[in-house]
């Protein structure tokens, strides 16, 4: 973990971030800004691929961005010098947005469901030797200390400073209710009798272990009647128990070692209480690496603050040393240019725009500016209708899914990456190459700033602020110079300034029109706010915080104790290819669903750059059986990025939005401008179904105190379609049931289906079930692996099996149920401490459990959002229109025989 471990390690990712580039435009080249030149056709070259080329070509390359991700951000979090992790920062945020645009081309040409999020890529994994954990996207870490920017900081000081003043606590991380297990009444006569039978059971074993105490000392006696044993057969017989008992110990920690080192148990799974020294020396190893990294980012604070500091002395040196060279050539070039289009043109130029169009012209166009604009009028009008019923027609299809399919060939354009971001990572490449790969840093062992490419740096704006200087000295000269010359030629031609004065009239009249057609410019530009912007008036940042922490809308997410998605226990499908050719549908694996969450949510809401250039994506339904982690992940995006917390749910706004229209219009409007100004932030909603629910106007107009969502419903779907690519807003709604009974679900649909995403939360499959069972009865304090090689067999691949339709969170409520702290205290040998599987089936039978018919609901919804649905019916009618010819030509060659 030393300097030069890491600076090999982006050395690596960048050569092979230089062989994507190639790959995303291999026959093309680049000019000299870093802009990708497009192969010419070659005559006879195929110009098309099938859709399976596509798709493999795709996949590699998310596989290979997905590595260069993972070694790049691992660079920028522990290289210690400032000037390299700005370098790698402009490479990070690019390759973050490549491999999102990468993500959305190959799930564009998935055969099976094209534009699913949950693409199977285990065949691609298998072709490159790969490991499904490869694919692992991990969370930056850096993004918490991104967003710790002066006005974030700011708004999460109001918000602590107005938590304390109302006495609030920090939200909890989860909603979570206690065990409760429903038992069976019972009369005072049956519990006597309970008590009864465990008292006789108690004195029976008594009774059981004092005979068998008796037995072993009456065998003792007659040992010793019989007189002393031999000698020779004594020691041969303490000889094989000891041989044997070693041999045991031996095997055992053999097959310990062997199953840590295959990674197919953790440390510490002997269950006797007692560290082995492989788990001693692996616990000295991760704390060793932990403080090493704590060190590395201590000491890259400093050595950010000690450039930044001497940022500016290198700057004030520049100037000194370089500056007056430049001002002078700046002086002699602008006066020299002014002096000669006074002499050719006659024109006195007032400022030095023309100049600068001279030295920087603009760039040429194939096209002229008349064939480039869109031609106005009626024409135009009709367009724009016609457009927007196209647009209106296309959202409508949107709604109800996409059902076109995928084409079997595809033109070879499509393999070829956007022009934008190509060339951004060809210009990380090109400087990487051209700067710090040739840069001697042989004497630089506390990595601190390269002092030459920091004159590099700040030598633009030293250039840009003696610009300004040397403009506006060298006008003032020339306007003194000017006024000279007039007074020199008023005096010569001895006439009265009556002409001056008309001309100053005239001058001041102009002056006065020109500034009431200015004025009546910024009325004609002046922007009409709405309701809630008008009855927010002058409010400040500050005052609208400490109003929604006092409503309970504005929470805090605690920094400690908050699950985070390295905490969402998730498996692999290791044959989804092989299900998917099958056509066995099959849910989609929570590992799918955790890169899923860091694509769509917590890049682009960490990263402005990403948000920009990256599919866009404001709005985020999650919809899953209750305790499939839903709050979870909605808490870990905010605690990921460090975003401000609003909860619109109805329970957060009972009794609080007041009895008028526009108080509810101003509350919203000043969530959704807290929200912006503090991006990034989440905007959090639970049972968000209730939001789209069909309320007739009589029962909306009689619960004018209840029915929270609906009443803000009108101001927040405007609210919502204001939010562009530059604001950070992320909607997160959760529910239960989409398609609960008096739900407008098609509404429901274009709202995420628009800039959005719909992510199936289902329950576990049984590879994340086996090691949630491993993992929650672990957490519990017992060793589960001792525990399962105890002589009692306790398979826990049964209760894995039998779990099947039970998420997480029962299956976590019944290990709680089960282990309670005060029967793990007394546990001191797993392998003999009565546990059983039968004892986590009897609580588990009483935990909540998702049905077939809610399963078939949530499938069937799924299946509508992703056009799954829409293509089944059409291969359906398809086949339903080959059958009927088929019997038709069938009937028709029947008649003909039995003519004749």
């Amino acid at each position: 973990m030393s300097h030069s471990m890491y600076d090999r390690k982006w050395q690596s990712a960048m050569e092979q971030l230089s062989d994507l580039v190639f790959i995303e435009n291999p026959d093309g080249g680049f000019d000299d800004n870093g802009t990708p030149i497009p192969a010419p056709p070659v005559a006879g070259a195929a110009t098309t691929i099938t859709r399976e080329a596509a798709f493999r070509h795709f996949g590699m390359l998310y596989i290979r961005y997905v590595q260069v991700f993972k070694d790049i951000q691992a660079c920028y979090d522990q290289i210690v010098h400032p000037q390299k992790r700005r370098d790698i920062r402009i490479v990070l945020d690019a390759t973050m947005t490549r491999l999102l645009q990468v993500k959305k081309s190959l799930s564009m040409f998935d055969g099976f469901t094209p534009g699913s999020d949950y693409v199977h890529l285990d065949a691609v994994i298998d072709e490159l030797k790969m490991t499904p954990y490869d694919l692992e996207l991990p969370v930056p870490a850096f993004f918490r200390e991104l967003n710790d920017a002066p006005n974030l900081v700011e708004a999460r000081n109001f918000v602590d400073a107005a938590m304390e003043q109302y006495g609030l606590t920090d939200t909890p991380e989860e909603v979570t209710q206690p065990v409760e297990i429903a038992m069976p009444s019972m009369t005072l006569d049956d519990a006597i009798r309970i008590i009864q039978k465990n008292e006789r059971g108690r004195q029976g074993r008594c009774r059981g272990r004092m005979v068998k105490a008796l037995a072993d000392d009456l065998k003792k006696r007659k040992i010793v009647k019989t007189g002393e044993i031999d000698p020779v057969s004594a020691v041969l017989t303490l000889q094989r128990w000891f041989r044997g008992m070693l041999a045991r110990i031996r095997t055992r920690a053999e097959n310990a070692r062997e199953l840590r080192f295959l990674g197919m148990v953790p440390s510490r799974s002997t269950g006797n209480g007692i560290d082995s020294p492989e788990d001693v020396d692996h616990d000295r190893t991760m704390r060793t690496c932990s403080d090493v990294r704590s060190l590395r980012r201590q000491l890259r604070k400093d050595n950010e603050n000690d450039y930044i500091d001497q940022l500016e002395s290198v700057k004030k040196h520049v100037e000194n040393v370089n500056g007056p060279e430049f001002r002078e050539k700046m002086w002699i070039e602008r006066y020299e240019w002014w002096i000669q289009q006074k002499e050719h043109t006659g024109i006195e130029h007032e400022n030095f725009d023309e100049f600068y169009q001279m030295k920087n012209p603009p760039p040429v166009t194939d096209q002229p500016a008349a064939e480039q604009e869109e031609p106005k009028g009626k024409k135009g009008k009709g367009d724009g209708k016609k457009d927007k019923k196209d647009a209106k027609k296309d959202s409508k299809k949107d709604a109800k899914g996409d059902v076109s399919e995928v084409p079997e060939t595809i033109p070879n354009s499509v393999l070829i990456g956007p022009t934008a971001i190509v060339g951004d990572l060809f210009r990380c490449v090109k400087k990487y190459t051209d700067v710090w790969a040739k840069l001697d840093e042989s004497n630089n062992f506390k990595q601190t700033f390269d002092h030459d490419l920091a004159v590099q740096k700040v030598m633009p704006d030293v250039v840009e602020s003696i610009r300004k200087t040397v403009d506006e000295q060298l006008m003032s000269v020339l306007e003194n110079l000017k006024l000279q010359i007039q007074i020199r030629m008023a005096e010569e031609s001895k006439k009265s300034g009556k002409k001056g004065k008309k001309g100053a009239a005239k001058k001041g009249k102009g002056g006065k029109k020109g500034k009431s057609s200015k004025k009546g410019d910024g009325a004609a530009k002046a922007k009409k706010c709405c309701d809630g912007e008008k009855l927010l008036g002058d409010q400040s940042i500050a005052q609208c915080i400490d109003e929604l922490v006092r409503l309970g809308i504005v929470k805090r997410i605690p920094n400690d104790g908050v699950k985070t998605l390295d905490q969402f226990i998730v498996d692999f499908n290791y044959l989804g290819h092989e299900y998917e050719s099958a056509s066995v549908r099959l849910d989609p694996s929570l590992a799918q669903i955790r890169s899923t969450v860091v694509e769509s949510c917590i890049l682009p809401l960490g990263s402005q750059y990403v948000k920009e250039n990256s599919p866009l994506c404001n709005a985020v339904l999650l919809y899953g059986p209750p305790g499939s982690g839903k709050t979870m992940i909605s808490r870990a995006i905010a605690y990921h990025t460090n975003a401000m917390w609003f909860d619109l749910s109805a329970s957060a706004l009972e009794k609080k939005l007041g009895t008028t229209k526009q108080e509810v219009s101003r509350l919203v409007h000043m969530v959704f401008h807290v929200a912006k100004q503090s991006a990034p932030s989440v905007i959090y909603i639970d049972h968000i179904e209730k939001l789209f629910a069909v309320v007739s106007k009589k029962k909306a107009e009689a619960s004018a105190g209840g029915d929270e969502l609906q009443r803000i419903k009108k101001d927040f779907l405007a609210h919502r379609d204001s939010l562009t690519a530059k604001d950070r807003v992320l909607i997160i709604g959760n529910t239960v049931d989409p398609t609960a009974d008096g739900v407008d679900d098609g509404e429901l649909k274009s709202f995420f289906k628009s800039n959005g995403k719909m992510i199936f939360c289902p329950f576990p499959d049984y590879a994340t079930r086996l090691r949630l069972w491993k993992t929650f009865i672990t957490d519990a304090g017992v060793n589960v692996y001792a525990l399962i090689q105890s002589r009692r067999k306790f398979e826990i691949g049964t209760l894995a099996y039998i779990s099947q339709g039970y998420t997480a969170g029962s299956i976590q409520a019944a290990v709680q149920a089960v282990l309670p702290p005060r029967r793990v205290a007394k546990i001191t040998d797993p392998g003999k401490s009565g546990i059983v599987i039968e004892d986590f089936i009897t609580v588990l039978s009483k935990m909540p459990y998702t049905f077939k018919d809610m399963h078939a609901r949530l499938v069937d919804f799924t299946e509508d959002i992703t056009g799954v649905k829409q293509r089944k019916a059409l291969q359906a009618a398809a086949a339903a229109a080959a059958g009927a010819s088929g019997s038709g030509e069938d009937a028709a060659s029947t008649k003909k025989k039995k003519k004749k």
